[in-house]
């Protein structure tokens, strides 16, 4: 610590003056420079981050084709109708079964692979080659998936085919099913989003994007289609740019070529843009905060130099220039030792203030952006977790723990809109407070509250201060929140539910707690809409299955009377009825006969 402790000429102040100034402007720039770099490497550690997901969903997308192929294969029906070269029964087949499948086309063949039936939602040239070998595969016993092309290499399917087998096991036959990778794939891979942008490119090609605006495509087009990025891409590299893409909008996007693989193969390259906006304007900020704490010193030590008349400045100005230039090659923890409460003391005490001050805005910027990284990884997270769950009470269940455990708030809950009434009930909680509301049937009139008000709305309502809060429901079980945030989950302008997040220290959330749990809304509602579409898939499933095994056991009767046995015995099973019976109408020639009633005793069932 240098020791300032003598009197300044006047002849030299001056030369103080102008020294001071050079080193606040080395300063300047050495922190100027060091905000821009901490933001390109947050952009290109996010983008690489973001490229890493987007082909976790792909691989998930490739899977999800071949599921549907695959419960597609297992209608009723479809199997007999290709073993008796049925064409309309095996087209009515798969097209009731195809359409809540989100599948652009179908193909079924016989066991010499023949095409017995083509359903397709438009006319699609593709690769006769991959589609043979596709369907090969298939008769020969293996589930395969494998990317298609049409002969242009405009544009790529993910196809999947599945031998069809008899009741003994035979393959009599092929499914294939295929889903292009369009401009709404796309978007859905990255769950509609506005900050990031994607594009599938093959060789010279663009097949598919989901940029905002032509314009943007336009002035992207020359990155994504960098030919050595997009060949190193396709053989299997990730590649983030060097330099940032600007806009003519002025926003700077963080760039990413990476591969897009079906069975472990790089079929195509992914390009992603993602939006650093909200970092540079955070950047911006805090240049101007540096730039003003800078511009202030400057005037403090201009000030002092008017008064500095008659003093020595030989030695200060070297101790003084020893510990800026320490500072400027990044030891900031330097300071100025201060013994006088004269003016060179004062000019010190400026020094050391101007060094505290810059130390804690650099920390602070430091602090904020792993802040912001943390809640960026951990939205990232939960949407990885919530995109594998598909019970909605587990995945409610695990979204307030998630949240809560994250950040460490002090209460977490989701509500859900009753559909009859409109009134928001309680759907999960965390703590014990969460499992008495749950237990009790906690439910919030609509409209009213915080939570109330954001479904009602449709819009984030954010309280700092609780007790400052007009209409805001206080509530006994929670008695230490001091500030809460309801996060309305809806898709497009359907409200779902509300996601209400509460903490115990007034002004403890702030807005980028709400862009978090909005971007974590958003997904839950996605994956809300999955869980119910799974479910009313599976139960339509369990059903048909059903019918289809009573059908078999009925079919299988040799007599009448055994058949109205069965028919009584299991229609009483499906429907969970205590006692079934069958009774035929007299004619002229019976009298009425009544079947004896059978009585039925479910598995698990005591009644």
């Amino acid at each position: 610590m240098a020791l300032l402790k003598s009197k300044l000429s006047f002849k030299m102040m001056l030369a103080i003056f102008l020294l001071l100034l050079a080193l606040l402007t080395v300063v300047n720039i050495v922190s100027t420079n060091s905000l821009r770099r901490l933001t390109v490497l947050a952009g290109q550690n996010r983008v690489a981050q973001e490229a890493g997901v987007i082909q976790s969903r792909f691989s998930q997308a490739e899977r999800d084709v071949l599921a549907s192929t695959k419960l597609l294969a297992s209608r009723p029906g479809l199997v007999e109708a290709v073993v008796n070269q049925d064409a309309a029964a095996a087209r009515i087949a798969t097209l009731v079964g195809a359409a809540p499948l989100g599948l652009d086309a179908i193909a079924v063949t016989g066991p010499d692979g023949v095409y017995l039936v083509t359903v397709a939602e438009e006319e699609h040239t593709l690769d006769a080659a991959q589609q043979t070998s596709l369907i090969s595969l298939a008769l020969l016993g293996v589930e395969a998936t494998e990317a298609i092309v049409n002969p242009e290499e405009t544009a790529l399917w993910l196809g999947a085919a599945v031998p069809l087998r008899d009741t003994s096991g035979v393959i009599v036959g092929a499914l294939m099913a295929i889903r292009q990778v369009d401009d709404a794939m796309l978007a859905e891979l990255d769950f509609y989003r506005q900050d990031i942008h994607l594009a599938l490119v093959s060789g010279e090609h663009i097949l598919a994007q989901d940029f905002p605006s032509p314009e943007l495509l336009g002035e992207a087009s020359a990155v994504l289609l960098d030919k050595d990025a997009v060949e190193r891409a396709v053989g299997g590299q990730v590649l983030v740019a060097e330099n940032l893409l600007n806009s003519s909008t002025g926003t700077p996007y963080a760039v990413v070529h990476a591969p897009l693989a079906i069975r472990g193969k790089a079929v195509a390259t992914l390009g992603l843009l993602y939006d650093l906006g909200q970092l540079s304007i955070l950047q911006r900020q805090l240049t101007n905060t540096i730039t003003t704490i800078f511009t202030v010193v400057a005037f403090v030590v201009l000030s002092a130099v008017a008064v500095f008349i008659r003093l020595s400045v030989a030695n200060p100005i070297s101790k003084l220039t020893s510990v800026a230039q320490k500072m400027a090659t990044g030891d900031y923890a330097q300071r100025v030792e201060v013994r006088t409460t004269d003016e060179v003391g004062q000019l010190g005490q400026a020094f050391n203030e101007m060094a505290g001050e810059l130390q804690q805005t650099l920390a602070g910027l430091e602090q904020r952006v792993a802040d912001r990284t943390r809640a960026i990884e951990t939205s990232t997270a939960v949407s990885r977790r919530l995109s594998t769950i598909l019970d909605r009470e587990q995945l409610m269940a695990e979204v307030v723990k998630q949240v809560r455990d994250a950040f460490d708030y002090y209460h977490a809950h989701i509500y859900l809109i009753d559909e009859a009434t409109h009134d928001l009930v309680m759907a999960a909680g965390t703590g014990e407070a969460g499992r008495n509301m749950l237990a009790n049937g906690h439910r919030i009139p609509a409209g009213t509250g915080l939570t109330g008000r954001a479904a009602i709305t449709n819009s984030v309502v954010l309280a700092s201060d609780v007790t400052q809060e007009e209409g805001w429901l206080p509530n006994p079980l929670l008695p230490e929140t001091k500030s809460e945030v309801a996060v309305p989950i809806a898709l497009g302008e359907r409200v779902l539910g509300v996601l209400d997040v509460q903490h115990n220290i007034v002004g403890g959330l702030s807005a980028t707690d709400v862009d978090m749990l909005q971007a974590i809304a958003n997904q839950v509602a996605i994956a809300m809409q999955n869980a119910s579409l799974f479910a009313q898939v599976q139960q339509r499933a369990e059903y048909e299955a059903r019918v289809n095994v009573i059908a078999q056991h009925i079919q299988s009767a040799p007599t009448i009377e055994d058949t109205l046995q069965i028919a009584a015995q299991e229609l009483g099973r499906a429907l969970r009825a205590q006692r079934a019976s069958v009774e035929l109408k007299p004619t002229a020639r019976s009298p009425l006969v009544t079947k004896k009633p059978v009585a039925l005793q479910q598995e698990g069932d005591e009644r």
